[in-house]
């Protein structure tokens, strides 16, 4: 069953963050989503991610949940439909001892709902000036890319 992204409140000044469970290179791609305040004055913790979405040829599944109102978190409630690029990304940024809070632009934005993108897309410039750190993904490495990092 595919993921519904829970409505985020009217007030435009909240965000979804998701938090990337932990687990090995092989094991499936979980993570949570949960809305938060955007706040100047109580800024979440979170990570950003910018990356090139890439082909939407042969999506991968990632297996999705919200943050229930107890504050607790349930099993997996639905599957997300992510291109290659964003797995790839996922599998090298998660951990595997704890989970990581990052926004990501493909996740955290109601890709269905074009009422709800319109006013996300506006904060993304905000989202990631104050996001704790910036991962740039420039994909695995490959052909000695690693030495151009160096």
């Amino acid at each position: 069953m595919a993921y519904k992204h829970e409505p985020l409140p009217d007030n435009e000044r909240f965000i979804r963050l998701v938090s990337i469970q932990p687990g090995t290179a092989e094991a499936d791609i979980v993570v949570y989503l949960v809305i938060a305040p955007f706040s100047a004055q109580y800024p979440p913790r979170y990570e950003a991610l910018s990356y090139v979405w890439g082909t939407t040829d042969h999506p991968e599944t990632a297996y999705a949940t919200s943050l229930t109102s107890s504050g607790r978190w349930p099993p997996p409630s639905g599957t997300l439909s992510i291109t290659r690029n964003l797995a790839v990304a996922l599998r090298h940024l998660r951990r595997t001892d704890a989970p990581r809070v990052v926004w990501i632009d493909a996740l955290c934005i109601d890709q269905a709902n074009d009422a709800e993108k319109g006013p996300q897309v506006a904060l993304m410039g905000e989202i990631y000036r104050r996001a704790t750190r910036v991962v740039a993904w420039l994909g695995p490495e490959a052909d000695g890319s690693d030495r151009a990092m160096a």
